[in-house]
């Protein structure tokens, strides 16, 4: 077992594309406890596209699919789970009921010629910048579908050099990247207690 370390650096956004009734236009998913996470499924994405990009820059073919499945409901060897703060922290903020000083509220709004555009302001929910962390594990039948094929074998003893290689190519998280948000360093940690 190792752990995926997300250390984001900015506000970030990753939500459903619904709103939050009249205050917000875009708001950052929680879990049944009111916390922030980042999906294991938009991890998975990312880092499927920056192993890919590195197969493709050194010639070889890629083992994004072995590891991670494909893109439909295929398993992979690899299983990741959302990345969430540590138990013991968001145990503290659940307890605290201080659940809502990890949002900010951030406005935007189009301009036009160095004016604001007309019915264009955009009000999101977001998070503030925290560290996740996201167990990742081999799936159960990981070492028997690595027993009967070479190529399986060699990408399953590899994962985490693979992992390595490929998690500096991830430079942000969630809803938009391209503007600033979800600035992040992804690490892989060595499993074990974390705090």
């Amino acid at each position: 077992m190792a752990w995926l370390k997300a250390q984001i650096l900015t506000y970030w956004l990753t939500g459903t594309g619904g709103g939050g009734g009249f205050a917000h236009d875009m708001v950052q998913i929680d879990d049944r406890l009111g916390l922030p996470y980042l999906p294991a499924k938009h991890l998975k994405g990312l880092i499927r596209d920056a192993i890919d990009r590195v197969a493709h820059w050194s010639g070889q073919s890629s083992p994004a699919t072995s590891l991670l499945g494909d893109e439909g409901d295929a398993p992979g060897l690899i299983e990741m789970r959302d990345a969430r703060l540590s138990p013991a922290l968001g145990a503290a903020l659940e307890q605290a009921g201080n659940q809502s000083a990890l949002f900010r509220t951030l406005r935007q709004t189009a301009m036009e010629n160095g004016v604001a555009k007309q019915y264009s302001l955009r009000s999101s929910r977001v998070a503030i910048p925290m560290v996740l962390l996201g167990e990742i594990e081999a799936s159960p039948d990981a070492v028997t579908l690595s027993a009967n094929d070479a190529v399986l074998a060699n990408a399953f003893q590899s994962w985490q050099t693979t992992f390595r290689e490929a998690l500096p190519l991830v430079r942000a998280v969630g809803s938009g990247r391209m503007h600033g948000l979800g600035r992040v360093v992804l690490t892989l940690e060595d499993g074990g207690e974390t705090n």
